[in-house]
């Protein structure tokens, strides 16, 4: 249900000045004696009041600190007064508690010595009350010592002489329910025990008139005033006293027949406007009930009770401070309660939350509630709100208190400056921030961070952030960096500065911007992630690659990678070499693509330096593509492994000037398989060159490709040497194709043949003159086939002649030209003989280990005549 706005309740004479509501309106609990029974302690535990249980509180002056919310259990209560004839005070009870009697002195002037207070009394039952008092005389029903504080202001207003008899009950006792008098005592019995505490803003309540020792008691019978719970107060009470209960309800709430008709007006609202809050002890409710009646100006009941409800139970405090926010909607006021209730930052109170609700007006709920969550202190906190109402960009609250939350606890100068970027969007600013609090490797401050960010992009995080987490960079290194990116990006983001930059070994740190200049003066199209490979390709050598960007032009960034990066591999980074090989290649290979040049590079190796592969590449110049170079340069690493390629120049060179020299060399190197060492084909290669001409060097495969092992580059080689001058290709063809011939078979085991003048061969043991013998299956020289005899080659041992014969005439009849090849005629060949003393036949030799060479008999038909020199190779290939 709800009500009109309250109107002010009527206040007794003896009150001290009423004092005005703060922003704030924290309440505490009241504190009494240790002269209360135990029954009550026991059964108020959780009330905040000890150890006489009475609580509540009272809105402080306007500006008072806030404290901490007194939270107990909830009733819901109304009062009554009733007065009747004086009876004898009964003997024994207790003195009022010393903190509560000071306070009563202390507001009313009167001494308070004489009051007995009786505990578990069985006395309000019988007048179906929970506490009443009359005269000097306090009872409070078992577990109801809570509302000492009201009753003894009742003994008060009876010492004063103002209470009087209003109604009476069939024994005759009269009662007082002036609703004026009940409503004095419950505001003045709260004050009285609040002073202690000093609730109202002082240390203590002030004395507003003097402490009498002893009032005189007024004439007349004494006056009861009785305390009525209507919600309990069939179990206080006898079905006894139920009819006159049932008439003080009526009264009280409805009204008396001679109420005032303020009175009538506002008895059934003042009685239940908090009777609904669930959880809510009496103590506390009242203490809302005199926060609210002491509230200044016009307030709404139903405000109050829903910021009560969205609070925890007897969370009065927080109920009285949060509804101090009047000019806020009620639905922020009843948010922001519910945000506190969450507690997410214990370090403030309501109270606190009040003060930046107030700073933050007319700011929404969710602004005051994104700053109080943050888990900072009240001083720390209501700084970073001033901060953010003093702000110049377009941050909100939200994303200011996410930044500061990133900072740590009560960072306010970190996070101010970091929402303080201008032209930067929240989002941006707490990526920033979330990266300074966890991605700080550098160990940089804040302010450092934050001078990076100055020096990107607006709103770019990204390259802030990239820039100060460059891994083992000094905030020097990093400065630096920053103030030439800002200077000139070269189109580039901050983000790529650090990622081409970040790896870098610290000698070249510094040498990155020149390098920047002078790649976008060489290629203005080049994207950073072809920069970064081409920086990695070159392990950071940004002084070598600024050096190589000045001498090289026409080759892209992206085409220049894999060339560094073949540098780097085989060539031990030796950059200042690349300019005079990149510049033969592109006279003479203008159309090589940089994939084929770092081929070459590749394949080369460590077999030659750059100046080696610039002398190659000059050597073939543009007879071969590149790719045909790189080519013949893999089939000699593959075929005769760890070559210089300063020999694989000298056998280009000696290849000559003819066109396209790595094929054929390319084949040659390549069917030679390995038997034969660079220089030694080289070697072949010119005789081959010199014999059969450049453009017939592959002649020699079918040589070579027959039997690898035994023709080697020196064998062939020997037989090129031995070739005649004339007709020499057509002398090599006809030799090669002969040796196919030339079986290297084991000559028989057989003995000495010796020959007549006839030619007749003498058999063994048989007679007549010897005229020659030979041990041919002896002194054949190295080879033999057509049946052994079809060539011979005859040694100078041989005795092939009789005595008397005309060598000369022999020799020239049967080896034309032997003469012209260095015999000599005439010479005495015995000493060469088995039996030289004895030997008669003669052979004309050059010299003691001279030839002849003999194909066949006289008469014979030879297949082909050999020099000596062709004989010599030809003993030597397969």
């Amino acid at each position: 249900m709800s009500f009109a706005s309250k109107r002010g309740a009527p206040t007794s004479p003896a009150h001290a000045p009423r004092r005005t509501l703060g922003t704030a309106l924290p309440v505490t609990a009241l504190a009494g004696s240790d002269s209360a029974p135990i029954s009550d302690a026991s059964d108020h535990a959780s009330t905040a009041m000890e150890p006489y249980h009475y609580g509540g509180g009272i809105a402080p002056p306007r500006g008072a600190p806030a404290m901490s919310p007194a939270t107990t259990p909830a009733e819901s209560i109304s009062r009554t007064s009733i007065a009747s004839a004086a009876p004898p005070r009964p003997a024994g009870g207790h003195a009022l508690p010393a903190p509560l009697r000071h306070g009563i002195e202390r507001l009313s002037g009167l001494a308070m010595d004489d009051v007995g207070v009786h505990y578990d009394s069985p006395e309000p039952a019988r007048l179906g009350a929970l506490a009443y008092a009359r005269g000097a005389e306090i009872h409070l029903a078992p577990g109801q010592a809570r509302h000492l504080p009201h009753e003894a202001w009742h003994v008060v207003q009876q010492k004063q002489g103002r209470v009087a008899a209003t109604t009476q009950l069939k024994d005759a006792t009269s009662l007082n329910d002036d609703s004026a008098l009940e409503r004095e005592a419950d505001t003045m019995g709260r004050r009285a025990a609040a002073h202690r505490i000093g609730i109202h803003g002082d240390s203590e309540i002030p004395l507003e008139q003097p402490v009498m020792r002893r009032f005189p008691a007024p004439a007349g019978p004494a006056v009861v005033q009785r305390y009525v719970d209507p919600l309990t107060i069939g179990t206080v009470i006898g079905t006894t006293a139920l009819v006159g209960t049932a008439i003080y309800l009526v009264r009280r709430f409805l009204g008396r027949e001679n109420a005032r008709p303020e009175e009538r007006e506002e008895a059934p609202r003042q009685a239940a406007r908090f009777i609904g809050l669930h959880g809510w002890n009496e103590l506390n409710r009242q203490a809302l009930e005199s926060a609210f009646d002491e509230a200044p100006g016009d307030q709404d009941v139903d405000r109050w009770r829903a910021v009560a409800r969205a609070l925890p139970a007897n969370a009065v405090a927080a109920t009285i401070a949060f509804c101090g926010l009047a000019d806020r909607p009620r639905d922020d006021v009843v948010a922001l309660a519910t945000a506190f209730k969450k507690r997410k930052n214990i370090l403030l109170d309501a109270g606190q939350w009040v003060r930046i609700a107030v700073l933050l007006a007319p700011r929404p709920a969710a602004d005051v509630i994104a700053f109080c969550q943050l888990r900072w202190h009240h001083a720390a906190t209501e700084q970073l709100v001033q901060n953010f109402l003093d702000d110049r960009n377009d941050l909100d609250a939200q994303d200011w208190a996410a930044v500061a939350r990133l900072q740590g606890v009560d960072q306010v100068d970190e996070a101010t400056e970091f929402c303080r970027l201008p032209r930067w969007t929240g989002a941006e600013i707490r990526a920033l921030a979330l990266a300074f609090k966890d991605d700080n490797v550098n160990d940089l401050t804040a302010d450092q961070w934050l001078s990076v960010a100055r020096c990107v992009a607006d709103d770019d995080a990204t390259s802030a952030n990239a820039l100060c987490t460059m891994a083992d960079w000094d905030w020097a290194e990093i400065d630096a960096l920053t103030q030439a990116y800002a200077a000139g990006h070269h189109d580039l983001s901050g983000a790529d500065w650090a990622s081409i930059a970040g790896p870098a070994p610290a000698a070249q740190r510094a040498n990155l911007p020149d390098f920047l200049e002078a790649l976008r003066v060489h290629d203005a199209q080049a994207n950073a992630e072809d920069i970064e490979a081409l920086a990695l390709a070159a392990r950071h050598r940004f002084d070598a690659l600024t050096t190589m960007l000045g001498d090289v032009a026409d080759v892209t960034v992206k085409g220049l990678t894999p060339l560094v990066d073949a540098f780097r591999k085989y060539h031990a980074g030796n950059y200042a070499g690349l300019a005079p090989l990149l510049q033969a290649i592109r006279v003479r290979h203008a159309a090589a693509a940089p994939a084929d040049i770092a081929d070459l590079l590749a394949e080369v190796r460590n077999t030659g330096n750059l100046a080696a592969i610039t002398a190659f590449v000059n050597r073939v110049a543009a007879r071969n593509t590149l790719a045909e170079q790189t080519a013949l340069v893999k089939t000699i690493r593959l075929r005769n492994p760890g070559t210089p390629l300063a020999q694989v120049e000298a056998l280009v060179q000696a290849f000559g000037g003819a066109a396209d020299p790595c094929v054929p060399l390319m084949t040659l190197v390549d069917e030679v398989r390995g038997h034969g060492a660079m220089p030694a084909i080289t070697n072949m290669l010119t005789a081959a060159v010199a014999t059969l001409g450049a453009a017939n060097v592959l002649d020699l495969v079918p040589l070579i490709s027959r039997d690898r092992a035994q023709n080697t580059p020196p064998r062939v080689r020997q037989l090129l040497l031995a070739l005649p001058a004339l007709n020499a290709r057509a002398r090599f063809l006809r030799i090669s194709g002969l040796i196919p011939l030339f079986l290297r078979q084991a000559p028989p085991n057989h003995p000495r043949v010796d020959y007549n003048a006839a030619g007749n061969v003498i058999g063994v043991g048989a007679g007549g003159p010897v005229v020659y013998h030979c041990d041919a299956w002896r002194y054949i020289y190295r080879r033999h086939t057509f049946r052994y005899f079809d060539f011979t080659a005859v040694d100078d041992q041989n005795s092939m002649w009789a005595g008397g014969t005309d060598i000369v005439t022999e020799l020239r009849n049967s080896l034309p030209g032997a003469v012209l090849r260095g015999l000599v005629p005439n010479i005495d060949n015995r000493r060469f003989d088995a039996a030289p003393a004895v030997a008669t036949n003669e052979v004309g030799v050059l010299g003691p280990n001279g030839t002849i060479a003999h194909l066949m008999p006289l008469n014979a038909n030879a297949v082909e005549n050999f020099s000596r020199a062709e004989a010599d190779a030809i003993a030597s290939l397969g």
